[in-house]
């Protein structure tokens, strides 16, 4: 086992991130409540958080004593890790959130931000006593639940991509979010449950109005766990479960150099947009014409969102989206043309993109994954956070 860390030590493992820190609380019952948690450093600060209203937070409210652990390594002789003791302040004020929020890494290239989302909250921790490395003091601090942020960052993506979209329209109300891409395919219009509903079967209703009125089927997606009498209302409604799509988020953003020959730019207009639409097409099966309404140039122009277009050789090959957000680099878009795969070249198109949060000073990478995916994104670190259960309409 490893010796005692020097500061410089503990200061390096927290920068390598090797996973999550675990927060933990004492429930009403006496029994801890442990969850992972986001985290980036900040000379000598670690800033964490979550939602307002979360278990955790009405935890602290009773008892403010805390304590956070970081661990890695898988054997004895290079296992170690980072206990910390303290008591926890509870920060709603979004003057004191904002400034943590924008933190100290440049800005995405597009970031307008001036507020903080609503309903978040932070966590401002006081140490007492830290074992095994002398973490550094925590002090105040800002972020979001992993899971809370990886479920933002989707909800994010889908508002700009139905904003943009040539016959797109955006509804969102009382925690159900509304995309429709304006095009008549089920898994490209969806509905959001973005936290339980007050009233599920109407509201459920609604957006089956909705879409309705638009001639359009839908899906509904809902986070596993988050709110089952939502999913028996659809289920009530003639909308049946299908199936789960894994949300998945990783901390690990070292990324490795790409293949050699691949050329990686970034689609901004013109022949760019043109070959970055031609992979997605090609990649994903989908009718050119379909994509061309979906990808836009408005697209290119949001602030939120970049695209890029991997040339292999000179060859449009791969293709992959980065849509920046609370410090989250979601992930989309990740295609390859069908007779350039199994190279590495998806896989290398992900990784640039979490090198470009990276930059703009994202903690967390997240994407959903389809079945053949799943494997590689494992490999790369990542680790399913967020399943998404999938209710729709037979026959229609």
């Amino acid at each position: 086992m490893p010796g005692k860390m020097t500061q410089d030590e503990v200061n390096a493992f927290l920068d390598s991130r090797p996973g999550w820190i675990a927060l933990t609380t004492m429930s009403a019952d006496g029994f801890p409540h442990s969850v992972p948690i986001g985290y980036f450093r900040v000379g000598g600060d670690i800033y964490i958080g979550c939602r307002a209203g979360t278990q955790k937070l009405k935890n602290i409210d009773r008892n403010p004593k805390v304590s956070l652990m970081l661990e890695a390594g898988s054997t004895m002789q290079d296992i170690k890790g980072v206990c910390i003791q303290g008591e926890a302040d509870v920060i709603l004020d979004p003057a004191r959130q904002l400034p943590l929020l924008r933190g100290v890494h440049a800005p995405p290239r597009h970031s307008r931000r001036s507020a903080p989302g609503g309903g978040s909250a932070g966590l401002g921790l006081h140490p007492h006593r830290a074992q095994e490395g002398n973490l550094l003091g925590l002090r105040e601090g800002l972020a979001m639940n992993i899971v809370d942020r990886a479920d933002e960052s989707y909800f994010q993506a889908w508002r700009a991509f139905g904003r943009c979209a040539a016959g797109g329209a955006v509804r969102e109300s009382s925690g159900l979010l509304c995309v429709s891409s304006g095009l008549p395919v089920a898994f490209m219009n969806l509905a959001f449950v973005t936290r339980p509903l007050s009233a599920p079967e109407d509201q459920i209703a609604s957006a089956m109005a909705f879409f309705d009125s638009r001639r359009e089927p839908f899906i509904v997606r809902i986070r596993e766990g988050l709110d089952r009498a939502s999913e028996a209302a659809c289920e009530r409604l003639g909308m049946p479960y299908s199936d789960t799509v894994p949300g998945m988020a990783s901390t690990s953003m070292s990324v490795p150099a790409p293949p050699a020959g691949l050329d990686i730019r970034l689609v901004d207009s013109g022949p760019a947009l043109h070959d970055f639409r031609a992979v997605i097409s090609a990649g994903y099966g989908i009718p050119l014409a379909m994509v061309e309404a979906f990808v836009t140039a408005d697209l290119t122009r949001a602030p939120e969102v970049e695209s890029y277009v991997g040339y292999l050789n000179g060859l449009p090959a791969a293709s992959s989206t980065l849509v920046f957000g609370g410090r989250v680099a979601g992930i989309h878009n990740v295609a390859t043309v069908p007779e350039l795969r199994k190279r590495g070249l998806g896989e290398a198109m992900t990784w640039h993109c979490i090198g470009r949060g990276l930059t703009c000073g994202c903690d967390i990478a997240a994407l959903q994954s389809s079945e053949m995916g799943q494997p590689i994104y494992e490999r790369m670190g990542f680790r399913t956070v967020s399943p998404y259960r999938t209710f729709h309409r037979p026959g229609v």
